[in-house]
């Protein structure tokens, strides 16, 4: 088998690949995430959009608070037209978001939204003692998801272990937390009374 020589030559300057030159990954996304909003911003609202992105990019915030902050506040001045956010009264912002919790906007969704409003007000106009107050919309609770009867027994049926699947029937019979299985000792089984202690 014959061996061949390669000979690389590299005309890059000798700089070039230094790491504070190569692009990181959090570089890439926040461009991405910057492109991606001003994609859904008309002309007129690009002016009020593009200093909350800058102010928010200042502050070292995440891609997931520029995306999330930005959509939400894009969401905000479409209900307004587009006008300057500094011309919008209270009790026109707090209504907007009455008619969003009236539609059944999720509690995290409204929050996001408040958070947005606020931040737009406080950072990017500058108004740190502008008395805007904003009802902040309560967390629903919301019921656990419960498993069919048939759910169950193909969760039952899919382990093969018998310890793990005695396991499994016994705190699904019994109602136990997994916390409860974890700790379960033979000696908390109260065989004659029929009862887990």
């Amino acid at each position: 088998m014959e061996v061949l020589s390669i000979e690389m030559v590299n005309e890059l300057p000798s700089n070039y690949l230094q790491k504070k030159h190569l692009p990181n990954r959090k570089q890439i996304e926040l461009r991405n995430a910057k492109t991606r909003i001003f994609d859904q911003v008309p002309e007129v609202g690009r002016p009020f959009v593009s200093k909350m992105m800058d102010t928010i990019l200042a502050f070292n915030y995440s891609h997931n608070t520029l995306h999330s902050y930005s959509s939400a506040f894009i969401q905000f001045l479409k209900q307004f037209d587009f006008q300057d956010p500094a011309t919008i009264e209270q009790d026109a912002i707090v209504g907007y978001l009455a008619t969003l919790m009236e539609r059944g906007l999720s509690a995290s969704s409204g929050h996001t939204m408040v958070n947005s409003i606020q931040f737009y007000y406080h950072q990017v106009l500058g108004k740190k003692y502008y008395t805007f107050k904003l009802p902040r919309p309560k967390k629903e609770k919301k019921l656990p998801t419960v498993l069919t009867m048939e759910e169950c027994l193909q969760v039952f049926k899919a382990v093969d272990n018998p310890k793990h699947k005695l396991l499994l029937l016994i705190g699904y019979g019994a109602g136990l937390r997994v916390s409860e299985i974890v700790t379960l000792q033979w000696t908390d089984i109260l065989f004659d009374e029929h009862k887990i202690h």
